[in-house]
């Protein structure tokens, strides 16, 4: 998977989302959008773009977007919320 770089943060996605996870960086010092803008233009500049590489950037892509809106809205999750969120997930791993 490719690199990306942001004011507080360089390389590849899954360390972005496992340091997010293990809380050694913050989501909300993170612009997911740049991010998106960035692979954006990989795609429409990179000849034969593996599927399973997209697939896995939508992936946590997801998961990274989740975690923001959670950091920025917890009063908006509920229990049942949360469960459905888990199914979005499983869906997006399959």
């Amino acid at each position: 998977m490719m690199d990306f770089t942001t004011e507080k943060f360089s390389g590849p996605l899954g360390l972005l989302l496992s340091m997010i996870e293990s809380e050694e960086m913050d989501i909300t010092e993170i612009a997911l959008a740049k991010i998106a803008d960035e692979y954006v233009n990989y795609i429409r500049t990179a000849e034969g773009i593996d599927p399973d590489e997209m697939a896995d950037f939508l992936v946590v892509a997801a998961k990274l977007l989740l975690i923001k809106s959670k950091a920025l809205l917890p009063y908006l999750y509920t229990k049942e919320d949360v469960e459905e969120v888990e199914d979005l997930e499983k869906q997006l791993r399959m």
